[in-house]
């Protein structure tokens, strides 16, 4: 829950950023909507994981994975593609250095490095899921695959 309370935030920073630029950067303002529907789609996954509702769980976090992964390089090429049209505005005189260009840029960066770090996170509760767990344990799913082997193996006994 934390992980979807984040993208909240971070989707409110991009909208809010967005909008202090002159002129307003609509793919930080694309990208914070984005930020904001990640952080209810992971919602939907925590709450599904809770309830035990395994596959579907796994098919939704596997989702989560990629929608995660396809976030953080949309940011990092939207980060790109910002820095070459201020450049050419600050270059011809159409757009003048403002703050924001620099915290914007942090936070993008940060952003960034934070999401992709998401995605190996959701990868890894996929993959427990996967093995029958709910993800509320303290336990990676290769322990999960041999307690069921270990279990079925008992009761083949």
């Amino acid at each position: 829950m934390v992980i979807a309370a984040y993208f909240g935030v971070i989707g409110g920073l991009d909208i809010y950023q967005a909008k202090q630029t002159v002129p307003q950067e609509e793919t930080q303002f694309v990208g914070g909507i984005v930020n904001a529907a990640i952080g209810g789609y992971i919602l939907l996954c925590v709450l599904l994981g809770f309830l035990k509702l395994g596959l579907l769980a796994y098919i939704l976090t596997f989702g989560a994975f990629f929608v995660t992964l396809l976030n953080g390089v949309f940011k990092l090429v939207t980060f790109i593609v910002q820095w070459v049209h201020w450049g050419q505005g600050m270059s011809d005189g159409t757009i003048e250095f403002q703050t924001v260009m620099v915290t914007s840029s942090i936070s993008q960066l940060l952003t960034v490095i934070v999401i992709l770090g998401f995605a190996n996170l959701f990868w890894s509760a996929a993959c427990v899921f996967k093995a029958g767990g709910n993800g509320c344990e303290f336990k990676s799913y290769r322990e999960i695959e041999s307690r069921k082997d270990a279990k079925k193996s008992d009761d083949a006994v």
